[in-house]
């Protein structure tokens, strides 16, 4: 399945069932990325873990949450 193609046919109701879902898993952290590598879903265990709220991450690039030279990294891997 194209990651992409998926993403762009999700309805509301499974929206719903993801973001059910990612909320429930508690103290554990779940971070979704879309295909380019940004922020598409942070939970509250992400939250907790890294001090950040999900506003203020929701949209940016992964990379940009590392260190710098982990981001570099994480960078060259999506090219």
């Amino acid at each position: 399945i194209d990651p992409v193609s998926a993403t762009q046919r999700r309805t509301p109701a499974v929206d719903e069932a993801l973001r059910l879902f990612v909320d429930d898993l508690g103290e554990q952290a779940l971070i979704l990325l879309d295909a380019e590598g940004r922020v598409t879903d942070w939970n509250a265990g992400a939250a907790r873990l890294e001090g950040r709220a999900a506003e203020e991450v929701l949209g940016l690039p992964f990379s940009s949450l590392l260190p710098h030279e982990e981001a570099e990294a994480a960078a060259r891997d999506l090219e």
